[in-house]
């Protein structure tokens, strides 16, 4: 078995243990991440959330809070304990929107990456088609790495 990696070409059994951890990421990693870039948000993060959620466990919400000083950072602690495999709570002092989509960015784990600003609500079903072409894409994705087998594994 030869697998064709970012450092080379992997051969033997340390080849199937590089196959296996890079299955193992892809089960682990959500399809879809949106961060919720949020300053003194606590007037409507509740609104925006609810309109997030209904992506279900194949979306992760990440919570940025730009060093609020209002409710913010309690509300965001709320939803990452009520909601433990979907929202994550990231606290960081205020260094402006930027830096919190950079934040965002830097701790997303998913294959596909969208910004929701906090004062923002979604159509009801904006998630559910966000996530329907993100499957899309990964099935093409996935026909191409098949399709060319010098690309992937060989």
């Amino acid at each position: 078995m030869y697998i064709i990696t970012l450092y080379g070409i992997c051969t033997g059994k340390f080849a199937l243990q590089h196959m296996l951890l890079g299955y193992r990421k892809v089960f682990m990693m959500k399809l879809l991440t949106i961060t919720v870039p949020s300053y003194n948000s606590e007037a409507y993060l509740d609104r925006c959330m609810a309109t997030l959620l209904p992506g279900g466990d194949e979306v992760e919400i990440l919570i940025v809070d730009d060093g609020s000083t209002d409710r913010t950072a309690e509300i965001a602690d709320k939803y990452e304990r009520k909601y433990p495999n979907i929202v994550r709570a990231i606290h960081k002092e205020n260094g402006g929107h930027g830096d919190a989509v950079t934040t965002g960015i830097r701790n997303a784990t998913g294959l596909f990456f969208k910004v929701v600003d906090s004062d923002d609500s979604l159509a009801p079903a904006a998630v559910y088609r966000l996530v329907l072409r993100a499957r899309h894409g990964v099935k093409l994705r996935q026909f191409h790495l098949e399709s060319h087998r010098d690309v992937g594994v060989l």
